[in-house]
């Protein structure tokens, strides 16, 4: 027979206790049905109308590249595709994927 203190009684029921708090807390959040997904909503800058300062906010390009950008766009038109984009000097395949996940058309 496990001869216990008084002291070593009341740890063990203090861990079981905190153990039976635990599970019954964990099984009511499961029981509450689906989980809520938050969804981040991404806001997108279309190319080709964004100032300087729009562009600047996509990842890679500075106030050189968005003024580039934007000569490239007041001589050349519109921008169509990311092929467009890659024709503005210092955007090249890696730096188009970039920023094709920040910009509409």
């Amino acid at each position: 027979m496990l001869l216990l203190t008084p002291r070593e009684r009341k740890i063990i029921l203090f861990i079981g206790g905190l153990i039976l708090t635990g599970s019954i807390l964990r099984f009511s959040r499961n029981a509450r049905g689906p989980k809520e997904e938050i969804v981040l909503v991404k806001e997108f800058i279309n190319i080709n109308s964004a100032a300087i300062q729009e562009l600047e906010k996509i990842p890679g390009i500075g106030p050189v590249m968005a003024n580039r950008i934007i000569e490239y766009r007041l001589k050349g038109g519109a921008f169509k595709t990311i092929e467009d984009l890659k024709k503005v000097k210092g955007i090249g395949d890696k730096k188009a994927s970039i920023i094709a996940t920040h910009i509409k058309f």
